[in-house]
This record gives C-alpha cells, sequence and structure tokens, in this order.
C-alpha cells in the first residue's frame, strides 16, 4: 500500500501521522503540510470591548489545550515520511508537480480546505477524511464548537469517511465519541474526542487495505446531503462566544451531566450500522 497523509499544519492534525507510525511504524508514507491559520487570531476591531475578552479567552484556551494535548511538531513528523512537502495551498505548483509524480492507494487528510473536484480526479478513491464532527449531524466547520452552542456535549464526535465531491457526505467508514467528565470546557473536550478518533486510525487503515485488496467499491450514498447540517465558517459570530462564557461559564458539559440524561446514540463502525445505547460521561 501506498499512503499520502494531507493535513494542516497544526498539531491537532499532525497527531493523526504520530498515531499512525505508533503501530505502522515500517510502513513509508508520504507527508504534505498545508499552510495553516493563526492558532492565536487577534480579534475583530468593530466588536466590543466585552467580546474581545471573551475572543482572547477562547482562543487562548484552545491553544493551552492543543499544546497540552498534542506534542508534536513539524520537525518530528518530517522525520516520519519517506517524501515530505510544504504547500500554501491547492495550487502550489510544487504541490500539483508532487502529487503527479506519485499515484497512492490511500490518503489521510485532517483540516484542510474543501478539495475542488479537479483534485479529487487525481487522489485515489480511498481518499479518507478525519472529520471533527459526528456527521451527518455536524457538517462543515467548526464542527466541535456547535454541539456546545446547541447544548448537545453529547453529540461531539469524530467521523472517519471517504470524500466526496459534496462535502462531509461521502460513505461513513466509522465514528467515535469521547467519555467526558464534569470539568472538561469545551477545548479540553475537543481536544478528548480527537485523541480518541486519532487512536482508532490503525482499525480504519486495515479495514481500507482489506477492501482495496477484495476490489470492494465505495459506497455512493448520496442521501446524505440531505441528513443534518452544513455549518459555514460565516455561521460563526463573536457574539456566540457570550453564551458558552458568559452565561455558561464554559461548564456545558457540567450542566449537561447534572441532568443526567442516558443518551442514545448511532455508532458507524468500519461499515457496519450498530444502535446502542452509552452513557458517554464517566461517573
Amino acid at each position: 500500500m501506498k499512503i499520502l497523509f494531507l493535513l494542516k499544519e497544526h498539531p491537532r492534525n499532525l497527531n493523526l501521522l504520530d498515531e499512525f507510525k505508533k503501530k505502522n511504524g515500517n510502513l513509508n508514507v508520504d507527508l504534505v503540510l498545508m499552510k495553516g491559520e493563526d492558532l492565536l487570531p487577534s480579534p475583530p476591531d468593530n466588536i466590543s470591548i466585552n467580546l474581545k475578552r471573551l475572543w482572547k479567552i477562547h482562543f487562548t484556551k484552545r491553544y493551552e489545550f492543543e499544546s497540552k494535548y498534542f506534542d508534536i511538531n513539524k520537525k518530528v513528523l518530517k522525520s516520519m515520511a519517506n517524501n515530505f512537502l510544504e504547500a500554501l495551498d491547492y495550487k502550489d505548483k510544487n504541490f500539483l508537480n508532487f502529487l503527479g509524480r506519485n499515484k497512492y492507494d490511500i490518503c489521510f487528510i485532517s483540516g484542510i480546505e474543501i478539495i475542488p473536484e479537479s483534485l479529487l480526479k487525481i487522489l485515489p478513491e480511498y481518499t479518507i477524511n478525519f472529520h471533527l464532527g459526528f456527521i451527518p449531524y455536524y457538517k462543515g466547520s467548526i464542527t466541535t464548537f456547535w454541539p456546545f452552542y446547541f447544548l448537545e456535549p453529547h453529540m461531539l464526535g469524530t467521523t472517519y469517511h471517504i470524500i466526496d465531491k459534496k462535502v462531509d457526505n461521502g460513505e461513513i467508514l466509522h465514528t467515535s465519541f469521547p467519555s467526558l467528565s464534569k470539568g472538561d470546557s469545551l477545548h479540553e473536550s475537543s481536544c478528548k474526542a480527537i485523541i480518541k478518533g486519532h487512536l482508532e486510525i490503525n482499525n480504519i487503515y486495515m479495514h481500507c487495505k482489506k477492501r482495496i485488496l477484495n476490489n470492494i467499491q465505495v459506497d455512493k450514498d448520496y442521501s446524505l446531503a440531505n441528513k443534518g447540517k452544513n455549518f459555514k465558517k460565516v455561521d460563526w459570530k463573536p457574539e456566540m462566544l457570550t453564551f458558552i462564557y458568559d452565561t455558561h461559564q464554559d461548564d456545558i458539559v457540567k450542566n449537561f451531566y447534572d441532568k443526567k440524561k442516558m443518551l442514545k446514540m448511532k455508532y458507524f463502525i468500519i461499515n457496519e450500522t450498530l444502535e446502542k445505547e452509552k452513557k458517554t460521561f464517566d461517573e
């Protein structure tokens, strides 16, 4: 199997390859890192003083928790790759030449922008996205934020799915949910969800390898396009931080936990759909 990892350069994405190599250290993989946005962005000038305060709290917490959970950097990651490239975007000539020179059986992606259809034609059929959200309920952007904003922390999850021309609508391979504790904040919960999902990447690889060797085609289930919501970046507003930090003091997990709800979830586990009851939060 020839494998490509196509990742945005933030540590939360780099960790995916790190986990893969822990169990597949003898496999050669190629790595392309895409330029990422600032993890500590400055607030817009046209928002209130209070929103600027909450903005700083929100992104500082994200930076601190991700630094705690994802202790990996580009230099270390580069040493894990057989071939390595850094690219600004999909139009980068070096990136296009890189793909042109190499043919892959499997490609894992995480954190990158929506892949244009022209690029999908170059990438392998088994191009698998690690999506930070529970598909089909939370598709699109900023999908670890929305379960908290809608007071549904039990819906915080991650999804491995095969990339399709429609956003977050390709075949679902596996959905994962973290175990959360009362004191978990929005960003710590998000980190736990990512870690839990990353730990399962070897199962996804072995499953896809078996399917490729047995010529099993990707399931084109276009009904997913009509399920859930596809969130866009413009849906997120700084004013929403008031609800998280002023109204709920970033204690949404605790507040939900105290209701002692028994949760019903659908699990998509390696191409099989199971329904089971699961108490998500640790006693």
